[in-house]
């Protein structure tokens, strides 16, 4: 049960914050059309490696590299954004996907950047999905790639 704790005015435009059974303050985004978490958590991912070729699973911290494990979700939510960096030029793909599912919810294209930024994402997901994401080099050698998800709570 959502209840409003405070309404607050900021350059003339006012935002009403609620706080739901969870304690967590949350605003109605306009954007994504649903209320959403102040609050952000943000999900890594990469390979400690140079001169990686074809598809490879990215880690998060101190997690083998297989395509079945991944980051669990803690409560529903939805990645607003997503951020890449490596440390070179290469042509590659990045891809998330939920455990199981044999479809991807976003790809991330990389083409003579070192890194990139998509923070306009609405990929909903829900409590208890596992969250993986790898990479395909489409072509030359991918040096040290991370990747950050950032979700927002619903």
């Amino acid at each position: 049960m959502l209840r409003n704790i405070i309404t607050q005015s900021s350059s003339g435009s006012s935002v009403t914050l609620t706080q739901d059974s969870n304690g967590l303050l949350k605003f109605y985004d306009t954007t994504r059309h649903m209320d959403v978490s102040v609050m952000r958590t943000n999900i890594n991912f990469g390979i400690n490696r140079p001169k990686i070729t074809g598809k490879r699973w990215l880690s998060t911290t101190g997690k083998v590299l297989t395509n079945f494990n991944g980051s669990r979700v803690i409560r529903d939510g939805i990645i607003t954004a997503i951020t890449v960096q490596t440390l070179d030029f290469t042509r590659s793909e990045f891809y998330i996907r939920k455990v199981g599912s044999s479809s991807d919810l976003y790809m991330l294209n990389l083409n003579g950047v070192k890194g990139k930024t998509v923070d306009n994402l609405s990929i909903l997901i829900n409590a208890d999905d596992v969250i993986q994401c790898y990479v395909q080099v489409v072509s030359g050698f991918l040096y040290y790639p991370e990747l950050t998800l950032e979700i927002a709570w619903r």
